[in-house]
C-alpha cells in the first residue's frame, strides 16, 4: 500500500474515532444523567390550606417577609441550589441560585418576560379604566409591557435627558446641604432626611416641578411631603404580603388592600392634577423640553399611560434611592480608606464649596462611580428577579415545567447572597 493512501485512511479513522469519542462523552455527560422530576425538588414542607405561610409567622416562623436575603441564604444552605416552595397552596415558587441556572432562565424567558408581581396594585388600576390603560410597568406582562417599556425607556436612556437634570439636581442638593445638613441638632437616624431629598428629586423628574424647599414645617406629619412618603411606604410595605399571602383581597377589601388603595388614591390625585396642568401648558406654549413633556407629546403613549408612569416613578423612586444611599454611606463609614480616596477625588474635582457639579465632572469621577457600582453589587435594589417559565427548563438536574393556568412556576435568584460556595 502506498504511504499517501495509508495516511489518508488513518486520517479518516482518527477523525471517526474522535467523532465517536465526542458522541460517547456527550451521551455519558447528558443523556445518561437522570433528570429528576418537579415533585422531587427539595424545599420547605407545604401544609394543606396554609402552604408554607406558617414558616413566616412572627416569633415562631423561621422566615420573614422583610428579610428575604436571609430567607434565601437559609434555604440555599438547607436544601441546595434549587428549592421548591408553595407559600400559598397551588402557587409553586422555585428558587435558583447557581449562575448556570440563572443563565438558562434568561435564555428561556422569551420575547416578553413574564412575572407575577404587584397583583393587588394591578387589580386597583384595572378597576379604574377611566384613569389607567394597564396595571403599569410593574405588574403588566406581554405586548402591553413591551409597549410601555419601549416608549418610556426611549427618553430615559438618552444622554441629553440625563444632562438636562444635572443642574437642577445640583441646585436641590445644595439646598438640602445648606438647610438640613448644616443645621444644628441632628438626629441619630438620617434616613428620614434622605427620604425627603429623594422625594424632591424623584418628584422633579416625574412632574417637572419642585415640591418642597426643605423647611422645618415640611417634616410635620400633615405636610404634603410627609403624606406622599407615607403613601408610597404604605403601598410598598404590603406588596409582597398581598402577592404571596392569602389572596383574600381578590374577594373583598382586606386591610392590606385598603392600605394600597388609600395610598394610591393620594398619589394618583397629585399625578392627575400636575400632569393635567403640564398638558395644558404644552398646548399653550408648545414647550416639551422636560421628560414629562416628551411623554405627553409622544405618539406611543397617551394621557393615561403617563399617569401610570408618574405614579410608578414615585412608588419606585423614593425608597429605593433612600435605601441605596444609606447602604452607600454605611459602607463608606465602614471602610475609611475608601472614604479618603473618594473624598480626595471630590476635592480634586471640586476645588471649593461653591464649584457647581457638571456632567463633565461626573464623567471624571471614576473612583466615585466604582464605589457606587460596588455598593449596588453588595446591596442590589432588589433581592431577586422573578419569571413565569414559558417552556420547560432543567435547573441543576431538576425538571421544571412551563407555567399552566392553575400553577405559577416562579423562578427567583438572589444576587445578594455572598460568601457561599455553591
Amino acid at each position: 500500500m502506498r504511504p499517501e493512501r495509508y495516511y489518508n485512511i488513518m486520517r479518516r479513522v482518527n477523525h471517526c474515532n474522535k467523532s465517536t469519542l465526542f458522541q460517547i462523552l456527550r451521551f455519558l455527560s447528558t443523556e445518561t444523567k437522570k433528570v429528576k422530576e418537579f415533585n422531587e425538588i427539595p424545599g420547605p414542607i407545604s401544609l394543606p390550606l396554609v402552604g408554607t405561610l406558617y414558616q413566616y409567622l412572627p416569633v415562631f416562623g423561621k422566615y420573614k417577609f422583610d428579610r428575604l436575603h436571609y430567607n434565601g441564604l437559609a434555604k440555599l444552605r438547607q436544601y441546595g441550589p434549587v428549592v421548591r416552595e408553595d407559600i400559598v397552596p397551588g402557587v409553586s415558587i422555585v428558587w435558583i441560585f447557581k449562575p448556570e441556572d440563572i443563565e438558562t432562565l434568561f435564555r428561556k424567558e422569551g420575547r416578553y418576560p413574564e412575572r407575577r408581581s404587584h397583583l393587588a396594585l394591578q387589580k386597583y388600576r384595572l378597576s379604574k379604566p377611566e384613569v389607567y390603560n394597564t396595571g403599569g410597568l410593574l405588574p403588566t406582562n406581554g405586548p402591553d409591557w413591551w409597549r410601555l417599556r419601549k416608549a418610556f425607556q426611549k427618553h430615559l436612556s438618552k444622554i441629553q435627558c440625563i444632562k438636562g437634570y444635572v443642574d437642577s439636581t445640583n441646585t436641590v442638593i445644595e439646598e438640602f446641604i445648606d438647610r438640613r445638613i448644616k443645621r444644628k441638632g441632628h438626629s441619630d437616624d438620617f434616613s428620614p432626611e434622605l427620604s425627603r431629598l429623594f422625594l424632591e428629586l424623584t418628584y422633579y423628574v416625574a412632574f417637572d416641578e419642585r415640591l418642597q424647599w426643605f423647611k422645618d414645617e415640611e417634616w410635620d406629619s400633615d405636610s404634603e411631603c410627609s403624606k406622599l412618603i407615607k403613601a408610597a411606604h404604605d403601598i410598598n410595605s404590603v406588596i409582597l404580603k398581598t402577592d404571596n399571602g392569602p389572596q383574600l383581597w381578590r374577594k373583598f377589601d382586606t386591610p392590606k388592600y385598603k392600605s394600597i388603595k388609600k395610598g394610591h388614591e393620594h398619589i394618583e390625585k397629585i399625578a392627575l392634577k400636575v400632569v393635567s396642568e403640564k398638558l395644558t401648558s404644552i398646548k399653550t406654549t408648545g414647550s416639551k423640553t422636560s421628560l414629562l413633556g416628551e411623554y405627553l407629546s409622544s405618539n406611543e403613549t397617551d394621557f393615561k399611560d403617563v399617569i401610570g408612569m408618574t405614579v410608578d416613578t414615585l412608588l419606585a423612586g423614593i425608597d429605593t434611592a433612600t435605601y441605596s444611599c444609606c447602604f452607600g454611606l454605611y459602607h463608606l463609614s465602614s471602610n475609611p480608606d475608601v472614604q479618603k480616596k473618594m473624598f480626595s477625588e471630590a476635592q480634586a474635582l471640586l476645588p471649593d464649596n461653591n464649584t457647581p457639579v457638571t456632567y463633565g465632572m461626573l464623567e471624571r469621577a471614576v473612583y466615585a462611580k466604582a464605589v457606587v457600582k460596588e455598593m449596588f453589587r453588595m446591596n442590589p435594589i432588589s433581592v431577586g428577579v422573578g419569571r413565569i417559565l414559558p417552556e420547560e427548563c432543567v435547573f441543576s438536574g431538576y425538571r421544571v415545567p412551563a407555567g399552566v393556568n392553575a400553577t405559577y412556576n416562579i423562578i427567583k435568584y438572589y444576587t445578594i447572597i455572598r460568601d457561599v460556595t455553591i
